[in-house]
């Protein structure tokens, strides 16, 4: 018999349902998503098999990443499977936004650093999050180190458990996010901040979206990757954090 190789994911045994239920729904689409191997409810543990292919993180660390057409059209048939709103519940933007903004405030504390920043996010943030409303099928948790490219050009998403109803939109906003703060916080090399601007280009493009909108949905996020500077401390983690805000502004305001 061949070998093969399993992945464990373990969560609360309260998440089990909600997770098996956003993989069906990403099954309808062109995504790919890890096979069940095995399940023991109770502990909250699966086991998943290996997807063959190469993390789009690292293939943007080597300025291969794939066309960004090919994770858009992937993106429009996750989007296009009907919303099942009574089977868990919406994501909750204005909740997650309000966690970070309280982590945020309390880690500044007196000193100026960012706190100008934070200030001009949060001025345009706290309506938009107050008004935002979820409005169909959505990943919620989209960004690179969440997906593998595989040898015939696929995409598998390897973290399912968000997926439900929510904002398409914000999907691409919080990969943008998640580029952005690769290129300008975290400094890594490789083709993050081309990649970005090249992704940006082509969603708005194809879906006809109002820049604007689209920039509201990646400062919101960046916002909220910026707990990751607190949440990961280092020594630079005031930098990071102070970083993290100005282009949080910056995104709001260019």
């Amino acid at each position: 018999m061949g070998k093969s190789r399993l992945y464990v994911r373990v969560v609360r045994p309260s998440s089990v349902p909600a997770i098996l239920r956003s993989g069906q729904l990403i099954e309808e689409s062109a995504f790919v998503v890890p096979k069940l191997a095995g399940l023991w409810q109770e502990g909250g543990v699966f086991w998943f098999s290996e997807i063959p292919g190469r993390n789009l993180r690292r293939l943007l660390n080597g300025f291969d990443p794939p066309p960004p057409r090919l994770i858009l059209k992937a993106l429009e048939s996750l989007w296009a499977v009907p919303p099942r709103e009574r089977e868990g519940n919406a994501f909750n933007l204005t909740g997650a936004y309000r966690r970070a903004k309280d982590i945020i405030s309390h880690s500044l504390g007196g000193h100026d650093g960012g706190f100008r920043d934070f200030r001009r996010a949060v001025e345009v943030l706290d309506p938009f999050c107050k008004d935002w409303k979820a409005t169909g099928t959505a990943h919620n948790d989209f960004y690179d180190d969440q997906m593998i490219v595989l040898p015939d050009g696929k995409i598998a998403l390897v973290d399912i458990e968000g997926a439900g109803l929510g904002d398409p939109m914000l999907d691409v906003g919080n990969f943008l996010a998640h580029l952005n703060w690769s290129s300008r916080v975290s400094h890594r090399g490789g083709g993050f901040a081309e990649y970005h601007e090249a992704f940006l280009q082509n969603s708005l493009e194809r879906f006809r979206w109002v820049r604007e909108d689209l920039a509201l949905r990646e400062a919101v996020c960046l916002f909220r990757i910026c707990t990751n500077a607190v949440r990961n401390p280092r020594e630079d983690w005031r930098e990071r954090l102070a970083a993290g805000l100005h282009l949080v502004s910056e995104t709001l305001y260019e």
